[in-house]
């Protein structure tokens, strides 16, 4: 395949839908019937990036979309952000689970490894004197 055949495929291939869509049902449609999970991220998917991660928040109709969607199919959502974060952030949706810190946070409430914690607090130390760089734990 010539490169620039495989530049498009990497373009149609990163290229986002909205699933949520009407003209769409048919896809959503098969994905109930079938043996699949829907895992939503939180950050840049279920809420716009913000300038911190404080800022970040849901819209309305994404809440409402969202909602709908964890009624019909199965869904968990994960996230980066701490367990208590993320678990916040879901009340009133009917997920299934949550899981914080990328998996290493399951719901109900567990504990991440041990090693996260250093993880955080080493990047903390190497990375606090270069300006607008921060470690979200």
């Amino acid at each position: 395949m010539s490169d620039r055949r495989n530049v498009q495929r990497g373009r149609d291939l990163n290229r986002t839908a909205d699933i949520l869509a009407t003209r769409q049902r048919r896809i959503l449609d098969a994905f109930a019937s079938s043996n699949v999970l829907l895992a939503i991220d939180y950050d840049g998917t279920l809420a716009p990036i913000a300038p911190a991660p404080d800022q970040a928040r849901m819209r309305v109709r994404t809440r409402r979309l969202f909602a709908q969607v964890a009624r019909c199919y199965p869904s968990i959502a994960i996230s980066g952000r701490p367990l208590d974060d993320i678990a916040q952030r879901m009340v009133g949706i009917p997920v299934r689970s949550v899981f914080g810190n990328y998996g290493a946070e399951p719901s109900p409430r567990g504990t991440p490894p041990v090693r996260v914690g250093a993880w955080v607090r080493h990047l903390r130390e190497r990375l606090s004197t270069h300006r607008g760089v921060v470690v979200d734990d």
